[in-house]
């Protein structure tokens, strides 16, 4: 991956500014005050990239679906189907009684054999899966996006637990679940100061996201601020004279993207 212009720039001016202070340091060394320490450290904290986590309360299981109970009355079938299709046009799928799957499976119930029921019933999945790969879509740092996705999820899989559209569905769910789970664990190591520079912590967890799903800007965001704390820590080491050490944090930097 190529790195952007702006950590580029600010890795190469940090190791400038390094080479300027070990000769400083070698010339004329100078204490700083405790002041002047504090406050470079906040602001080199102020210009470092951040990951704010907002209290995500996890889905601990994906949702159920209850079924709404159809009763079909005999000689109906014509007139069920014509509910059906009304509904299904009008994007009513699975809320209630009058919906379109929970029609489709009563008549389905009624007579498996019933090609039109079948047909309908597959459209109207169709049109749920396309709802579900929508909320996918948002649901990398979006929590009620994901919940909608799992919704889908439950639906699909009361409704045609073999179908291979939704088998295929669901296992972009579990991937959407990975992803968020590892990302949320990353901005809490990330807080604690856990970058992962000796192999666990935030930077493998954001990798495996990335295996995931290649270019997510959350995980993308997660390794901006991996990154920039790695940079903080050489400046740090820097202004303490550790310039060994400065370096060594801006080698594993340079590694991060």
């Amino acid at each position: 991956m190529t790195r952007p212009a702006a950590a580029h720039s600010r890795l190469s001016a940090v190791a400038i500014a390094l080479a300027l202070l070990a000769a400083c340091a070698r010339e004329a060394p100078a204490p700083v005050g405790k002041g002047e320490a504090q406050a470079g450290a906040q602001a080199r904290h102020a210009r470092g990239g951040q990951v704010t986590i907002h209290g995500d309360d996890r889905i601990a299981a994906s949702l159920t679906w209850q079924l709404p109970a159809v009763e079909l009355a005999p000689g109906t079938r014509e007139a069920t189907l014509r509910r059906a299709a009304k509904a299904l046009d009008a994007g009513r799928l699975y809320d209630d009684a009058a919906s379109a799957i929970p029609l489709y499976l009563a008549l389905l119930r009624a007579d498996a054999a019933d090609a039109e029921a079948q047909a309908g019933l597959q459209k109207a999945l169709a049109a749920l899966l396309a709802q579900g790969d929508a909320a996918l879509a948002g649901a990398d740092d979006n929590l009620d996006a994901l919940r909608s996705a799992h919704r889908t999820a439950a639906v699909a899989r009361t409704a045609a637990p073999k179908d291979p559209a939704v088998l295929a569905y669901l296992a972009r769910v579990d991937v959407a679940d990975r992803a968020w789970d590892l990302n949320h664990a990353a901005e809490q190591d990330l807080q604690a100061g856990r970058l992962g520079e000796s192999g666990d912590g935030a930077l493998a967890r954001l990798r495996e996201v990335l295996r995931l799903r290649p270019g997510q800007g959350r995980a993308e965001q997660g390794l901006a601020a991996v990154e920039s704390a790695l940079i903080r820590r050489a400046e740090t080491a820097g202004a303490r004279g550790d310039f060994k050490a400065a370096n060594g944090w801006l080698g594993l930097a340079d590694k991060v993207r």
